[in-house]
């Protein structure tokens, strides 16, 4: 997507898989390198795709969503 930014496509799962994946992904971007000066953070929008969207509108949800998380501190994800 960007610099900082990508995408990441995935087939229905269920709600409880789902919370399990992003707390998953956000703790591993999250790990602090070994000489301990670096520290990533991630900031995750999710969007659903409904019927009849364009992959423009389905991006532009994730990006709100993601926007609305950063805003909530680091490390956190943000649905829709």
């Amino acid at each position: 997507m960007g610099g900082d930014e990508f995408v990441i496509i995935s087939k229905y799962v269920e709600k409880k898989e789902l919370y399990s994946k992003l707390d998953n992904l956000t703790q591993s971007i999250s790990a602090t390198y070994k000489d301990g000066t670096i520290e990533l953070s991630a900031s995750i929008g999710v969007a659903h795709y409904d019927t009849g969207m364009t992959i423009s509108e389905l991006k532009k949800r994730a990006d709100i969503a993601m926007y609305k998380a950063k805003a909530m501190g680091k490390n956190r994800y943000n649905f829709y």
